[in-house]
């Protein structure tokens, strides 16, 4: 009998085990690939009685030798056992949702109205954090959406957040991101303490990350107005305009400090810039001048070789080209070039 027992109870904890894990595992997808829901969270706790009634009625039909459990308790049992495998599928399609989403994120503004925890007991406790968030959907309703705890701890009802969503390969709009809505708190500060370095800073910072570029070089130029002299700003702040190939904000912002704090990056951030908007002449010019500040590095040389084969002056390309490989000889990049260039294409 006790060796009956132990291998019925052996086989009870280990579906219990299997079921846990694949609750544990569906509670992190949710909470990594957010859809936000009027009636998500209401949901959640029955798939805890789900798993808590599968896992009383599986010892029960242990203590029962193994039989059949009688007919309601039976059905009871497959419908937990269904709730558990609906929850388990609709993970699966938002990990499927997320995985092969192609979608451009964009900015979602809302204001939290609710933020709230609890916990479910899956075999372990699993604290489950929640917010209420102004529907933007629905206006009048509420969206919730779960987060992690240590997330749940940075809102606060009346916050203002941005949601970065995704559309979704299945259709299913999801959180991507989700934080604090920068803009809106710098504005805040702003209105009591204009002059407030920080929180203009935060404001470039937040448009620059969101790609949000006519917000991101207004709070710029505003910022150099109270600031002038922030020429690491203003450099730090041109790079990521040049990357993305804003090339025009890139001259507004570094043109000033040619005079005020010229160095051979600003000469090189402008001139290289100018290139691309097609002054190549005022560009070369430029960029020449910063090559007695720091004569041993290549990227002068780089620039001009450059901004000459688009001007159509290929001696000069490869010459700068050369001198370049001089200074970082193993460069494929500029040794393609010059191989193009020597084989006139």
């Amino acid at each position: 009998m006790w060796r009956w027992l132990f291998q019925g109870w052996g086989v009870a904890i280990g579906k219990e085990a299997l079921l846990t894990l694949l609750c544990l595992w569906v509670f992190w997808v949710q909470l990594t690939y957010r859809v936000p829901s009027t009636w998500l969270f209401v949901l959640l706790p029955w798939v805890t009685y789900a798993l808590l009634i599968i896992r009383c009625l599986g010892l029960a039909a242990v203590l029962l030798g193994g039989g059949a459990l009688p007919h309601p308790l039976n059905q009871l049992q497959r419908i937990a056992g269904w709730l558990v495998q609906v929850f388990a599928i609709y993970s699966v399609a938002l990990v499927i949702n997320a995985k092969f989403d192609q979608s451009i994120p964009v900015d979602q503004r809302s204001k939290v109205l609710q933020a709230w925890s609890a916990e479910l007991d899956l075999g372990r406790v699993v604290p489950l954090a929640a917010i209420g968030l102004e529907s933007w959907r629905h206006p009048g309703q509420v969206e919730r959406l779960l987060v992690w705890e240590k997330e749940r701890r940075r809102f606060w009802p009346g916050q203002p957040i941005v949601l970065q969503m995704r559309k979704g390969a299945l259709g299913l709009p999801w959180v991507f991101r989700i934080e604090r809505d920068e803009v809106e708190h710098a504005r805040q500060v702003l209105k009591a303490i204009p002059t407030a370095s920080e929180p203009w800073k935060n404001l470039v910072n937040f448009s620059l990350d969101h790609q949000q570029w006519e917000e991101a070089f207004t709070a710029a130029q505003a910022y150099l107005q109270l600031y002038p002299h922030d020429y690491d700003f203003a450099e730090s702040t041109a790079a990521v305009f040049g990357q993305a190939r804003r090339h025009r904000e890139v001259v507004e912002l570094m043109r000033p400090f040619l005079k005020s704090h010229p160095t051979y990056d600003a000469y090189n951030f402008v001139g290289f810039a100018l290139g691309h908007l097609g002054r190549r002449d005022e560009g070369i010019a430029l960029i020449r001048q910063s090559i007695p500040l720091d004569p041993e590095s290549f990227w002068a040389y780089y620039h001009l070789g450059y901004l000459y084969r688009w001007s159509g002056q290929r001696a000069e390309a490869a010459a700068m080209f050369e001198e370049v490989l001089k200074r970082r000889p193993n460069f494929p990049e500029i040794q393609a070039q010059l191989t193009e260039l020597r084989d006139g294409r």
